[in-house]
Order: structure tokens, then C-alpha cells, then sequence
């Protein structure tokens, strides 16, 4: 239930902020292009799918510049999950990089313990970041490799291994690091993901 009117809200957030950045009269266009869409004439729905295409890029552009603003992340924290939210449901793989940049953004700030990481230790919805990159796959795959190899912050580091066990299980993650690092040269980033590795491997 709690899901469902989380879905509810988010959609509706879509709504209101596709109205604000888009115009009333793009969204007229919009809904111009969806009844030419049923046309009989194919290069009228050719000529509305290409605008269709367009007219949610530009959305998913913009609902990535309300992620990556650090207002919005410091005042509207539950816009900015909102939004993480909906990039994740539309599989928006030009999203991947932002999400990734923030991928421990979380509800509430996270506290790092020297406990072994758990992998249910706590729910997707929580972990918005990391829900949206489960949602757009494979394409995200090796972003969160590349920040493994840039970070030591434990919990960007657990948030990137959720999304690899998630979308890879364990073992299957594990052989992707050992791959990266057999094919990274570069000895700091080696080390990171040595260091990411080892955490993997202590998953209870």
C-alpha cells in the first residue's frame, strides 16, 4: 500500500513538474503528436514518435538537474528521491552517471558501522539511488565499476555492491571485480577495487 501511494505521488510530482518545465504549450504539442500517433499515414507517426522521443528526453534532462542540484538535495530531499524515483521507472539509462555521482543519497543520512555488511540489511525503497540503478540494469553496470575504482567512501562502496549483487548475485559480482581489476592499470584504482572486493566477499 505504502508503495503504491509512494508510485501515486511520484507520478503525480511528474505531472506537476512536466506542466512547470515544459509549457502549456508543449503539452498541447504532446498531446497533438499522440493523436497523430494513431494516424494512418506513416510519415505522420513517424514525424509524432520522433517528437514524442524528443519531448522525454528533455523531460528526463530536466528531472536530472533537479538530482543534480545540492539545494534540492539539502532542502527537498524527498523531491530529489521522488525524482530518482521516476528516472528509475522510466529506465532512463541517460541517467546512470548522476545517479551514480549520488548514489548514497538516502532518506535520512546513512551511519557507517564496522559491522559486516548485510545485503537485506536495508530496503531498496530506502536507497534510492541504488533502487533507480536496479530498475535501469545492465546499462549501469559499468559506472558503478568505474566509481568502485574512485571511491573509499564505505558507503558509496556498499550502495555500488547492492546494485552489482542485485542485478549480478555474488558470485557473478565478484567475477566482475576480479576482471576489473586484472584489466586496470592504474594502482590506486586497483586498490579501491581490491578494497571493494574484500567487502564483497565479507557479505553475510
Amino acid at each position: 500500500m505504502l508503495l503504491r501511494v509512494e508510485l501515486v505521488l511520484a507520478l503525480l510530482g511528474l505531472c506537476v513538474i512536466a506542466a512547470l518545465s515544459i509549457g502549456a504549450g508543449q503539452a498541447q504539442g504532446q498531446e497533438s503528436a499522440l493523436k497523430r500517433l494513431l494516424s494512418n499515414e506513416p510519415t505522420t507517426r513517424l514525424q509524432a514518435q520522433q517528437e514524442l522521443l524528443a519531448a522525454r528526453t528533455d523531460l528526463i534532462s530536466q528531472l536530472i538537474g533537479i538530482v543534480d542540484s545540492e539545494e534540492n538535495q539539502q532542502t527537498r530531499r524527498e523531491s530529489v528521491r521522488a525524482t530518482m524515483f521516476i528516472l528509475g521507472e522510466m529506465r532512463a539509462t541517460q541517467a546512470v552517471s548522476v545517479l551514480v555521482q549520488y548514489i548514497a543519497f538516502a532518506d535520512e543520512p546513512t551511519v557507517v558501522t564496522a559491522a559486516p555488511y548485510r545485503l537485506g540489511s536495508r530496503p531498496l525503497e530506502q536507497m534510492p539511488a541504488v533502487q533507480a540503478l536496479v530498475k535501469i540494469g545492465e546499462p549501469c553496470l559499468k559506472a558503478v565499476i568505474n566509481k568502485l575504482a574512485t571511491t573509499y567512501h564505505v558507503t558509496e562502496q556498499k550502495c555500488c555492491i547492492r546494485v552489482l549483487i542485485e542485478l549480478r548475485e555474488r558470485d557473478a559480482a565478484s567475477a566482475m571485480l576480479v576482471d576489473a581489476i586484472a584489466e586496470e592499470a592504474d594502482l590506486k584504482k586497483r586498490e579501491r577495487l581490491h578494497s571493494s572486493l574484500d567487502m564483497l566477499l565479507r557479505i553475510e
